[in-house]
């Protein structure tokens, strides 16, 4: 069987939105608005393995949240780069060697 694996590039800074935080942290109805983008991906029956692309300075946030919500896909959460592409770049180098499609 062909295994799927989902990157989710969440290494942007957010700097417009003026909040000092990554938008992606920020909370909706109590939860980081990630969490709900992860959720899907979580239930989804077609994606085994999840690699989550975030900023260094973001890293233990989200294996704090990949702890609380016990996502059990994730498969490795990888610092971004300097652009997405780098951040995409680092995601594929991680890739387990079982995946067939991304």
């Amino acid at each position: 069987m062909l295994m799927v694996t989902a990157i989710i590039a969440a290494a942007g800074r957010g700097a417009r939105m003026g909040q000092g935080v990554n938008k992606v942290f920020i909370p909706l109805d109590k939860r980081p608005l990630i969490s709900y983008t992860l959720e899907v991906f979580e239930k989804c029956g077609v994606i085994e393995e999840v690699i989550l692309v975030v900023g260094k300075d973001d890293a233990e946030h989200a294996r704090s949240l990949v702890d609380e919500y016990k996502w059990q896909k994730i498969r490795s959460i990888v610092v971004g780069g300097v652009e997405r592409q780098h951040s995409i770049a680092n995601a594929l180098k991680s890739l387990s060697p079982k995946t067939s499609w991304v």
